[in-house]
């Protein structure tokens, strides 16, 4: 079955960084959401897309971490696999692990990222 990522815990849709930093100010650390990617994040996965010439879909997994700090996390869904983005452009060879499902992602995170928002 196909995960529905508007259905997981901590989803919010289309805001943008700026609006994700008011909804986490002052949470917990762990304390995360996910949602849409922005403008930028929009242009990078268009990039992506072309030079890998492969369909891609992008999500944001922003945290609060220790001392208030917030961190984006730039996921990314290729041939029905989750990967976590880290400035590799080359999406196709073996330099990221693939995931099945955000959720597995959210598990490998979950010292980081523990309560949905």
């Amino acid at each position: 079955m196909q995960e529905v990522i508007t259905s997981l815990p901590g989803w919010k849709g289309n805001i943008t960084h700026r609006e994700a930093e008011e909804l986490l100010i002052s949470r917990e650390a762990g304390t995360y959401l996910i949602r849409n990617g922005d403008p930028i994040t929009v242009t990078v996965i268009e990039n992506l897309s072309d030079s890998n010439k492969i369909e891609l879909d992008c999500y944001i997994l922003t945290i609060v971490e220790e001392n208030q700090k917030i961190e984006d996390i730039m996921i990314v869904k290729i041939q029905n696999k989750w990967i976590l983005y880290h400035d590799e452009p080359n999406l196709i060879d073996n330099s990221y692990e693939r995931f099945n499902s955000i959720k597995d992602i959210l598990q490998l995170l979950k010292n980081k990222a523990k309560y949905p928002l």
